[in-house]
Formats: C-alpha cells, structure tokens, sequence
C-alpha cells in the first residue's frame, strides 16, 4: 500500500494534465477532393495537417489513417494516430476523441507527445464541452487499496473553461485506479464529480433554452419534482420567443452528498436585451451511478 500511496501523489499531478480543451463551437464536416497520396509519410502527414487547418475532416482522416496502415514501424505512424484524435475532438466527437487519446496513452506510454495526449483524455463532460484547466491541484490525499483496484479521496481546487463557461471548483473527489498488467491506471474519470456535475448543469441550460416544461422533469429529485415544476419563474423564461439560456459562470463546492452551484448567466432573446440571471443550485446523486439531479428550484 505504501508503494501506491507513494505513486498517485505523483501519478495524479500528471493526470492532470490530461483535461479535455475546449475548442471551437461550430464543425465543418465538408471534404473537397480524394486524397493525393505521396511515396513518403511526412509528405501524407502534412496533407493531413493541411486538411484539418482547413476543416476538411474525412480528408484528414484518410492522410492519417494512410500514414498508420502504410508506415506502421515510422514514428510517423504514431504521429498519425495521435492526429486522428485530434480530428475527432475538432469534430466535437468527445467519446470518441477521449477514447483514441486514452488508447493512445496505453499504446505509447514512452512517446515523446503522450503528455499532450493524456492533457487531452481524462476529464470529458458527456454530452458537452469538456473542461480546460487553467488551474488544478490536488490534496489531502486518503488512499484505499483492494487487491488490484485502488481508490483515492482527495480535494480538488480547479478553475478553467467548459466552452464559454468560466468553471470554479473546489472539493472532494473520489478517483479510482485499476492495476494491469502491474501497472496502475485510472478506473474512469479523473474528477467523477466535477465531470458528472458539469453534464448536469449543461443538459439543463438546453432544456431551459428549449419550451417544454416536460423536459425539466428527468433533471429533477423525484422528491422535489412537483414543486420544482410549480415555480411560477419557469413559464416566462420557456416561453419567451427565441430564447436562449447563456451560462457565462459555474461555482461548485463539492461536498460528500452534494455540490452546491453558483451560477451566472444570460438569458437571451432577440425581442428584448440580454437579461442577467444569477442564480444557488444544488445537485445529489441521481439513482442512476454516477449522475446528478437538481434538488430544489432549478431557477
């Protein structure tokens, strides 16, 4: 046990580094031509680069995917795989970006780039963008080890971006690790919370930018549901003409049964100027694993 205790202190800080960063808003999944294959690998990869700068996805994906099959024993070969995650998170593929990075991490632990791989593979948001660090630290380490799995509750002091949203956080998060093969890797999300609380305030900001009431039920404690729905400031904010709900800041405290939420945000429409709108949520564990639900106003 002294062995790992003494490694997930340092295995974490480097974890760390592997946030998902936020990137463009709109995708264009347009390609203009078949690709024009060269006899060398750094000539395809180039074309790829080219492609991608100029958001021709599939294309670049063909370059890349040409350098992995045709040049598997080149550098140039794991160049090309790490490029190809790269397409699927301009895509604003997250699952299917985190997982090419995370097998990327696996495959070639000693590659030069891993660091960049791993910065962008271990705490997506599903459904939404992923959180880009500015700023994480990790502390007050407390590990349990069971045989080959591993489990480290630590606090988490965390700020940065998720898309436009400036994210603040700070609290406990509980972090699982897995041994294979005699190594120690992590067992789903680096910060669970932070990355389940963040999906739970970016579905509601969609169901409050939409008009149907129904909607907002799933979000909700079943315990709270009819009263949260009763709240005489929904209608307004769902019914109004082209509406959109703009959160522009997020402050969670994360405790052991809650996060409790701060929120600054916008709501927009273009019958009217924007109005700002500050609001304290709370979230609890969701009867489904590993998921929130809103208790209380959603407002």
């Amino acid at each position: 046990m002294l062995g790992l205790s003494m490694r997930l202190p340092r295995l974490l800080p480097l974890s760390l580094l592997v946030v998902l960063p936020a990137c463009g808003l709109f995708s264009n999944n347009g390609d203009f031509g078949e690709p024009d294959y060269a006899s060398e690998a750094s000539t395809n990869l180039k074309r790829g680069d080219e492609a991608l700068d100029g958001s021709q996805y599939q294309l670049a994906e063909k370059y890349f995917e040409y350098v992995k099959t045709k040049f598997p024993f080149l550098e140039a070969s794991r160049q090309a795989e790490l490029r190809l995650a790269d397409v699927s998170f301009e895509r604003e593929l997250w699952t299917e970006a985190a997982d090419r990075y995370t097998a990327f991490v696996k495959l070639h632990p000693t590659y030069s780039k891993v660091d960049y791989a791993a910065y962008r593979a271990a705490v997506p948001v599903a459904g939404a963008p992923p959180f880009l660090p500015k700023s994480l630290r990790f502390d007050r380490f407390a590990v349990s080890v069971d045989g080959d799995r591993a489990a480290v509750v630590a606090t988490l002091d965390a700020s940065g971006m998720s898309g436009a949203v400036q994210v603040s956080s700070l609290g406990r998060e509980r972090i699982r690790f897995v041994r294979r093969g005699g190594r120690w890797e992590l067992d789903g999300a680096l910060a669970p919370s932070l990355s389940e609380a963040l999906a739970a305030l970016w579905r509601r900001a969609e169901v409050l930018s939409g008009s149907s009431p129904e909607a907002l039920a799933p979000l909700l404690d079943p315990a709270d549901r009819a009263r949260s729905l009763d709240d005489a400031r929904l209608l307004p904010v769902l019914h109004l003409p082209l509406h959109h709900w703009e959160p522009r800041a997020w402050f969670l405290r994360s405790e052991r049964a809650e996060v409790l939420v701060t929120e600054e945000a916008a709501l927009t429409s273009p019958t009217r100027p924007p109005e700002p709108r500050t609001g304290r949520l709370r979230l609890v564990p969701s009867t489904d694993a590993g998921s929130f639900v809103f208790a209380g106003a959603l407002l």
